[in-house]
This record gives structure tokens, sequence and C-alpha cells, in this order.
């Protein structure tokens, strides 16, 4: 996967409701779970893990000044069937 430098192309954290299974008291409950969030580039070298909060209409875990400098996906996990197939 390559960095992608265009920010404005990078997914928002589009969230997804899903059912889960409460841990403890074994009952269900929907959640709704962010998806798709990027890998960020902070123009100072960091990569971190984020997602867009609308609430302060910035990326979460970067200054609210900043920009990153670029995104990617975080990849596909490996799956050996696929690749031997």
């Amino acid at each position: 996967m390559t960095w992608n430098t265009n920010m404005s192309k990078a997914p928002r954290g589009a969230t997804e409701t899903k059912e889960i299974t409460h841990w403890k008291s074994g009952k269900p409950f929907t959640k709704d779970i962010t998806i798709k969030r990027p890998i960020l580039l902070s123009v100072s070298g960091e990569v971190i893990q984020s997602y867009w909060s609308d609430l302060r209409n910035t990326w979460c875990g970067i200054s609210d000044d900043e920009t990153p400098d670029a995104w990617m996906l975080w990849p596909e996990p490996y799956d050996a069937a696929k690749a031997s197939s």
C-alpha cells in the first residue's frame, strides 16, 4: 500500500450498526461502530490510526490546527488460503 497525499479523499469514518453480545450479561445490544479508520501520517512524522470527528471537525489524535500529510487504509489481513489458490 502507498500513502495518499489527497486528504480530501480519506474516508471520514463511516459507521455501521452491529449487534454485539455483552461480555458479562450475555445480552445482545446494538452499537454504532466506526469502520474504515485510516492510518494517518502527521506533519511531525507520527503514524496513527484515526477517524474523523464531526463534533471537533478534525481527525482524532491530531491537533485541531493540523492537517495530516498523508493517509492509507488499514491493510487487509493476509489470507494464506487465498494466496495459495
